[in-house]
């Protein structure tokens, strides 16, 4: 009980500080629909890679302590070699980096009885230029082979790779000039008889994962090309 309300009180505090600043990157956006015309592609800030921690211990509360101090043996670790972080994914996707006061995140059953278990991502920066991209996945996957287990506990890597993006909303201007570019390239194109009418323009910035390590950063936007001798138009309704 003491770890579960020492977890109340610490991670909202921590959502609230770091909520908006990093999210993971997922491809599902731009892979369910057509993608808009102009989008901002860049390299994503770090890669991310899950982990799963468990623990067969016969007592509860010592499969608890022993994820729990294998946690801070990884967090004590990834301080000293600094350039990598321990850190925990929310449903929402938001990352929020784990330290000496929040280690003690909850557990839950495992797939056999008298196991708990629980995922954190081990976090490095992804490299502004060059390709070192995969050794930097090969240092952080030899990190968790390399970390120290208590007691009974065991860690394996899961799943793909991450990428993650810090305050994605920050490049709505760069993503609006993008657009405004689009709107110019039509308009030369066709020439004065025709303009172009925008809708969507208004809505949040949106993102998603476009390659191993790049990241596509867009508004949702669409426009109807018109004859100039129209005054109005109605945009088709949206399903």
């Amino acid at each position: 009980m003491r770890y579960l309300v020492l977890l109340i009180l610490i991670l909202p505090a921590l959502a609230s500080a770091q909520v908006l600043e990093e999210v993971v990157v997922t491809g599902s956006r731009l892979s369910d629909a057509n993608p808009p015309a102009k989008r901002l592609v860049r390299r994503g800030d770090n890669l991310l890679v899950s982990v799963r921690i468990a623990n067969a211990a016969r007592d509860a509360s010592a499969r608890q302590s022993e994820i729990h101090e294998t946690l801070l043996g990884a967090i004590r670790k990834a301080d000293r070699l600094k350039g990598i972080e321990i850190s925990v994914v929310t449903d929402g996707g938001f990352v929020v980096q784990l330290n000496s006061a929040n280690y003690q995140i909850d557990l839950s059953s495992g797939s056999r009885p008298d196991t708990s278990r629980a995922n954190f991502s081990v976090k490095a920066a992804i490299p502004r230029t060059g390709s070192d991209a995969e050794n930097q996945v090969a240092n952080l996957k030899q990190f968790v082979r390399e970390l120290k287990m208590i007691g009974r506990t065991e860690v394996e890597v899961e799943g793909d790779t991450q990428i993650t993006i810090i305050n994605p909303s920050s490049y709505r201007s760069a993503v609006i000039k993008l657009l405004g570019e689009d709107v110019k390239e039509v308009t030369d194109a066709l020439g004065g008889d025709y303009r172009v009418m925008l809708s969507g323009v208004d809505r949040p910035v949106e993102w998603a994962r476009v390659g191993a390590i790049d990241v596509g950063i867009y508004i949702p936007y669409e426009y109807l090309v018109i004859p100039t001798t129209l005054n109005s138009v109605m945009f088709p309704a949206a399903y």
